[in-house]
């Protein structure tokens, strides 16, 4: 789950309006781990992630960042994706450009 998670964390914190601090008191846990769920370093336990499904009144699917799309793709196609998504925002305009690079050689 990773960086996918810890960033779909951090964004309902912001969007609540709510400090790290916050949301360590309310699941338990010290503000050091929500630190590092938000980093992508470290991943919730099974029941924290009920607890916040409930808490931000989600589905598992909208918290996980699954989507109907993101569940029709190959398996290849998602190994790209999540390939992608670990690069930082030079690495995927580089991986964009490279990608159109080989389509035109393809033409």
């Amino acid at each position: 789950m990773g960086k996918v998670l810890g960033k779909k964390i951090k964004a309902l914190r912001l969007k609540e309006g709510l400090y790290q601090s916050d949301i360590a008191l309310e699941f338990g846990v010290a503000q050091s781990t929500v630190t590092r769920w938000e980093n992508g370093l470290q991943d919730p336990d099974l029941r924290t992630l009920e607890k916040m499904i409930d808490y931000f009144q989600l589905t598992p699917n909208d918290l996980l960042g699954y989507s109907k799309a993101a569940l029709e793709l190959s398996i290849n196609e998602r190994q790209a994706l999540d390939e992608f998504r670990r690069l930082d925002g030079d690495g995927q305009y580089k991986t964009i450009g490279f990608m159109r690079g080989l389509q035109d050689k393809t033409r």
